[in-house]
C-alpha cells in the first residue's frame, strides 16, 4: 500500500470553493431512508464507519459535493470523494 502525503503546493486553499459542501445537520436509519423511499437497494451508497455511528452518504451527492461535513454527539467529521 502506498504511503501519500499531503503536498501544499498543490492544495488550493484560498478563494471560493467551485461545489458546496455537503453540511449534515439531521441524520435517519437506513432503514427509515428505505422505507420513506429515500434511498432504494440500488442506490449507491459511501459508507463512514464512524465509532459512535456509522453514516451512509448518497454517492450521486458526494460526486457533486465532494465534501460532506457534520457533527456526531458534539464531535466535528469530515469526508472528501
Amino acid at each position: 500500500m502506498a504511503d501519500y502525503i499531503f503536498d501544499p503546493n498543490r492544495a488550493v486553499l484560498k478563494g471560493k470553493d467551485m461545489f458546496e459542501p455537503l453540511n449534515v445537520q439531521r441524520t435517519i436509519s437506513l432503514g427509515e431512508a428505505v422505507a420513506q423511499r429515500r434511498v432504494s437497494g440500488e442506490t449507491e451508497l459511501l459508507l463512514l464507519n464512524h465509532p459512535r455511528r456509522p453514516i451512509a452518504l448518497v454517492k450521486a451527492e458526494m460526486a457533486y459535493h465532494h465534501v460532506a461535513q457534520g457533527e456526531i454527539e458534539g464531535e466535528a467529521w469530515l469526508v472528501s470523494f
